[in-house]
């Protein structure tokens, strides 16, 4: 028998290679092939995936409220609306991903099976999707408390101990598009004037469309309407500083054209100042989950509890017990309103003695007017206050005192100014009442303590929001609009912690 199975040499003289060299054997691909395939859309997506989750959640929502106002009926004349499950569906699964595009969601239907699967071969195009965001806001708020409820309900959340913190999130509009007093006017009488002009030349019968005709009519007429916005936005700036400063007309004040409600804030953490909205986030301290989301035109948090608290008891129907906030809320007005409330408050404390290396003879034995600005002496005499907001060593903001010309020749002067022309109270007076008082016993408890450990979970939501739901800067204009995709991603963020949550208790 041969050591080869076959021979080498018996092979026909057609197939043998003229070349020598080895040939590689290379598998090319063939595109003309016709395939028969059997499977459907719903077997390409497997039972576990999120994309099931969401319509899941979204079927245990009522949703009847989102079909109100339609006029297409069955056996009436008219286009089939489009389910709005869909456009709900569509943006929580989106915003999980961390998509905000309205165009991008509708390009993602036509290709990705997990969006394909949602759409359920329903036609849709970006300017339904993002029309959904836009004009559905009281059905969004239902749908928030729906979903709040819904974790209420199987016990997974406790509404009485909550955290809130500030975000600011950047605005559409541009910087360049803020302008101040006169050249707003400006810009009202031109743009008056513009729709005079189109409505001539509609009158006279250009060779356009009736469509573009009105497309035109009304693109001058939002112009005209934004601008108009503009500068009432910007008297209401006026009347504000006038109110806390008692100033006169500032030049230096601009408002935008393009979204009037957007406000020039300071970024955290540098030195930047963008177009934004102080978005206020209260959130559970142990599940972490939005019980309450309002964006905010203050770019402080001063007034940021008395905004949040009533939205709270609205969405979950329980007054809060416990609120656990950082040192921007913490002031007399809050202080009280949480009183009247009967809402124990959390925040850190700010001393309420002066630092030895200063005397207290202004502070024990002078009469405070914070309301006119100024203290009286025990000798009579009437100092202007001046606030000190530069932190000394005490940790607290003050007053300053100046010396005025009648302390010369007092025998007290060198107690009230010691070798200076002014003298600094370190204590913050707003602070130094009962309920100050009590506020900084009880964050000095043990309970206190325990709490304020907690308070950095409140900033865990703003991470999330910006880093996982990738909502860096809103994508409509508008403090309406932006509310409805704050609300939007909060139901989307308590989706998530849903899942996580039941899986937990399984």
């Amino acid at each position: 028998m041969p050591d080869e199975l076959f021979d080498s040499n018996d092979v026909p003289t057609g197939l043998k290679p003229e070349n020598p060299a080895r040939v590689v054997r290379i598998e090319r691909p063939d595109r003309s092939q016709v395939e028969f395939r059997t499977d459907c859309l719903d077997e390409r997506i497997p039972d576990d995936h999120a994309v099931r989750m969401v319509w899941h959640f979204v079927e245990e929502l009522d949703v009847s409220g989102l079909h109100d106002g339609f006029h297409s009926v069955e056996g009436g004349p008219g286009r089939s609306v489009t389910d709005r499950r869909i456009l709900f569906a569509l943006w929580l699964y989106a915003y999980g991903e961390g998509i905000g595009s309205a165009r991008r969601i509708n390009d993602l239907c036509q290709r990705d099976d997990s969006y394909r699967w949602l759409a359920g071969g329903v036609s849709l195009n970006y300017h339904t999707i993002a029309d959904f965001r836009s004009r559905n806001g009281k059905i969004l708020e239902d749908l928030f408390v729906q979903s709040l409820a819904v974790l209420m309900n199987e016990d997974l959340i406790d509404v009485t101990r909550l955290t809130n913190d500030g975000t600011k999130i950047r605005a559409k509009a541009k910087a360049s598009s803020f302008r101040r007093e006169s050249k707003l006017d400006q810009l009202v009488a031109a743009a008056e004037e513009h729709i005079k002009t189109i409505d001539r030349e509609n009158k006279e019968g250009l060779d356009l469309s009736k469509r573009d005709r009105a497309a035109r009519a009304r693109h001058a007429r939002e112009k005209f309407e934004k601008c108009e916005q503009a500068v009432k936005e910007l008297e209401k700036l006026e009347a504000l500083r006038k109110e806390r400063r008692g100033k006169k007309k500032h030049k230096t004040l601009r408002v935008s054209t393009t979204e009037p409600e957007a406000k020039f804030m300071k970024f955290g953490g540098s030195s930047a100042f963008h177009p934004a909205y102080n978005v206020q986030v209260s959130s559970t301290l142990d599940t972490h989950v939005i019980v309450a989301i309002e964006p905010t035109q203050d770019h402080t948090d001063a007034s940021g509890l008395q905004t949040i608290i009533p939205l709270i008891r609205e969405n979950t129907g329980v007054k809060p017990e416990a609120m656990v906030t950082d040192l921007g809320f913490l002031n007399r007005a809050t202080v009280d309103h949480m009183q009247e409330q009967q809402i124990k408050f959390y925040a850190p404390g700010m001393p309420t003695t002066l630092p030895q290396s200063r005397p207290n003879y202004c502070r024990d034995n002078s009469i405070w007017s914070p309301d006119e600005k100024t203290v009286q002496c025990p000798e009579g005499h009437a100092f202007s206050i001046r606030q000190n907001n530069k932190r000394q060593k005490s940790g607290s903001p003050g007053f300053v005192l100046f010396q005025s010309k009648i302390c010369r020749g007092c025998p007290m002067a060198d107690q009230c100014f010691p070798g200076h022309r002014k003298s600094v109270v370190y204590t913050d007076r707003r602070h130094a009442d009962e309920q100050s008082r009590a506020h900084n016993e009880r964050i000095n408890t043990a309970e206190g303590q325990s709490l304020l450990k907690l308070r950095c979970r409140g900033e865990l939501q703003n991470a999330k929001i910006k880093d996982q739901l990738a909502l860096r800067q809103f994508h409509v204009q508008g403090l309406d609009k932006v509310r409805n995709e704050a609300l939007l991603v909060a139901i989307a963020h308590n989706l998530k912690r849903l899942i996580a949550l039941r899986a937990c208790a399984a």
